[in-house]
């Protein structure tokens, strides 16, 4: 005798969204309200000359700006051992306009009090202030100047923040009342 199976009924199973659905709008909510468009972080604006007529001389050209160049002592020293005007797009060849070089002759000392350190630190200082005062001559050159930094990767971030200072301007005054005198704005680094 042969047995017959009961076929149980299989009742469809529904699924409530309307959960889902709020979970959805959340969500949109949410990325609306924290949607924040950022500008290109690259920088476009191109510099081009207005439409008047074209420069009847050469003089009439903007004088280039130099570069300046740091070098360190040797390739794997980290202290400051030239300080140098350059072209501005190689960082090789001397500036035509200002060729200016200072070599460090002092090399500092095993530690901060050491008097070679000490005599390195102020030959270094008296090199900066000489760059200050060859970059004023620079200054009102050119609209909207900007100024390369080629500097060697081994070289310690304090003697680029000198340099940066030296070329961004100086304090005019007392130490209580004093002014700040700007000499260039825009810095660019470049590696050698």
């Amino acid at each position: 005798m042969v047995k017959e199976r009961k076929k149980k009924k299989v009742e469809p199973t529904e699924l409530d969204m309307t959960s889902m659905i709020d979970i959805v709008f959340m969500l949109l909510i949410f990325f609306i309200l924290t949607f924040n468009p950022t500008k290109p972080e690259a920088n476009f604006t191109l510099s081009l000359p207005s439409a008047g007529s074209p420069p009847e001389s050469v003089e009439d050209l903007p004088e280039p700006l130099p570069a300046v160049r740091l070098k360190s002592s040797s390739k794997s020293g980290s202290f400051l051992k030239e300080i140098a005007m350059v072209e501005s797009m190689k960082g090789l060849s001397p500036f035509p306009g200002d060729p200016w070089k200072i070599t460090i002759t002092s090399e500092p000392g095993k530690n901060p009090k050491d008097p070679a350190t000490v005599a390195h630190e102020a030959e270094c200082q008296a090199a900066f202030d000489q760059l200050r005062e060859r970059m004023k001559k620079f200054k009102g050159k050119q609209k909207d100047p900007q100024i390369t930094i080629f500097c060697q990767e081994s070289l310690q971030y304090y003697y680029l923040i000198q340099a940066v200072s030296a070329i961004s301007g100086e304090k005019v005054g007392t130490e209580k009342d004093f002014d700040i005198l700007t000499i260039f704005q825009k810095i660019k680094f470049e590696p050698i």
